[in-house]
């Protein structure tokens, strides 16, 4: 992915009732926001197709008929980690979490702005794995402003245990607003302990 769009090194999400759809706050490492809302068909593509390059990149794919058994326990470790509130931004705070070939991200204390000066509806996301970083690159429209074009809005570089914590935080905040979306992989399935994965 050609590296055109401005860089966020943390990522808040809520649930906007009035649109029904989720809205992700970037926090751009110049010190600015871009607020923009995501539906739940982008949202559910976006959930696979991070799934799909976590299995796909994992250290020892190729090499173990329990692939989902370990991605299981990657992710419940990563997200035990770290729970995020309802409002608490995920962080992308490691160098190995940085968008490859970056200087390391400032770090802020800022408060979230109340008023922006307009928000994106996402019509893509781009998912990708870099350097063993996962790189989730989002493009969209400006609201309220049919002529402008899909222009990129933000993009995250995500170590795997910090890409394990937003596909929960995205997936708890889709329960929120009801969306009974169906899990995107099988080892996003809640464990059952004492019983194998996948097993009647």
């Amino acid at each position: 992915m050609p590296l055109t769009y401005p860089r966020a090194h943390k990522l808040s999400v809520g649930y906007d009732t009035k649109e029904d759809r989720l809205f992700l706050i970037f926090h751009l490492q110049n010190g600015d926001y871009r607020k923009a809302l995501l539906s739940r068909r982008l949202l559910d593509a976006l959930l696979v197709r991070m799934s799909e390059e976590l299995a796909s990149s994992h250290p020892m794919v190729g090499h173990t008929a329990q692939r989902d058994e370990m991605l299981q326990m990657e992710h419940l470790a990563s997200v035990s980690v770290q729970t995020a509130e309802p409002e608490q931004p995920v962080q992308s705070g490691h160098q190995q979490g940085q968008i490859p070939s970056q200087a390391q991200q400032p770090q802020e204390t800022q408060q979230l702005p109340s008023r922006y000066s307009g928000s994106f509806l996402i019509t893509d996301a781009h998912v990708e794995v870099q350097q063993g970083v996962l790189v989730v690159g989002w493009s969209g429209e400006w609201l309220n402003d049919q002529k402008t074009a899909s222009e990129p809005i933000a993009a995250l570089g995500l170590a795997r245990s910090e890409a394990h914590r937003v596909l929960r935080l995205l997936r708890d905040k889709a329960e929120v607003a009801g969306w009974n979306m169906a899990m995107p992989a099988q080892w996003l399935q809640p464990l059952e302990y004492g019983k194998a994965l996948g097993a009647q």
